[in-house]
């Protein structure tokens, strides 16, 4: 698991992927908090420190966040982030504040025959240089080998409703439809 707003050198943290839909209507992640920390803010980017894609962007109130494993915090993109399958994007998580006491962490799965071919787990390890692209030894580091615990969903035309996949795992036909939910016209979903 990855520590976010811990101290310097573990600051923020983020994971590549690469969609199969044209639209995110939302991402879970398995992360929970120590302490009282800042919020977390969630990020939808081209890069890891670029730019939040067009509504890309959410930001949880510390007492949103669990503090024990297994529960998986959803975000909503609303309206949908529009993006291009096959094109990597990342999932970033900030927080403004760095307390060895008060901090989050984000799950993880290591595992040598890497668990997510299409993304990897990143660090920022040098405060401040988080504003730099990735390039080795900018501040951002990864391990092809690790990924974090996430899922996207958005909704699907093909089955009426909104479909969230675990793609966690590399091989596709381990992929699980998690749910699928239908809009009954309450206006929820």
């Amino acid at each position: 698991d990855e520590r976010i707003g811990y101290n310097s050198t573990k600051s923020w943290a983020g994971q590549s992927f690469q969609p199969d839909a044209q639209e995110i209507n939302g991402v879970e992640i398995e992360v929970r908090r120590y302490g009282n920390p800042e919020n977390l803010t969630v990020h939808i980017r081209e890069t890891l420190t670029g730019a939040d894609l067009t509504n890309g962007t959410a930001e949880i109130a510390t007492g949103n966040i669990s503090t024990s494993w297994g529960t998986w915090l959803v975000v909503n993109f609303n309206p949908a982030v529009s993006i291009t399958p096959g094109q990597t994007y990342y999932i970033v998580l900030t927080t403004t504040s760095e307390n060895t006491g008060n901090y989050y962490r984000w799950g993880s799965r290591l595992d040598s025959g890497n668990p997510y071919n299409d993304g990897a787990l990143y660090r920022c390890t040098s405060g401040g240089s988080c504003t730099e692209q990735f390039v080795e030894g900018s501040g951002w580091n990864f391990d092809e080998y690790e990924d974090a615990r996430f899922r996207t969903f958005a909704y699907s035309s093909l089955v009426g409703g909104l479909v969230i996949v675990d793609k966690t795992d590399a091989d596709p036909n381990n992929w699980t439809v998690l749910s699928n939910l239908y809009d009954t016209g309450s206006g929820l979903i």
